[in-house]
């Protein structure tokens, strides 16, 4: 019994070593447009990706025709910080910090490649 409650703090402790996340998993969603920055004009087929520093399990989307993009998930994914960042072939990929589940609309202005 002693061991275990050793473990449980040695867990505790390097859970609250990483700040602002938690390992919890929870339903969330996240969705947005992606467009050009320079017209405004809709990005269909751009990828969409998300990573957590936790080491949770990445997202990957693409936008539709409105270059709109959706991802939910409640098995997979966790509430912290996440990378997401979209990119296309012909545009500079942009990267965002975003707080899930909290902050679930994202969109990106993509700057087309000369």
């Amino acid at each position: 019994m002693k061991y275990l409650a050793l473990a449980m703090v040695a867990l505790l402790a390097i859970s609250a070593s990483k700040p602002g996340v938690m390992k919890t998993k929870t339903n969330f969603f996240i969705h947005g447009y992606v467009r050009d920055s320079s017209s405004g004009a809709p990005i269909a087929s751009a990828s969409v990706d998300g990573d957590c520093a936790m080491g949770l399990a990445p997202f990957h989307t693409t936008t539709d025709t409105s270059g709109y993009y959706y991802v939910s998930d409640s098995t997979s994914y966790g509430r912290g910080y996440w990378d997401v960042t979209a990119s296309h072939p012909s545009y500079y990929p942009k990267t965002r910090v975003v707080y899930l589940p909290t902050q679930s609309y994202v969109d990106f202005y993509l700057v087309h490649r000369k």
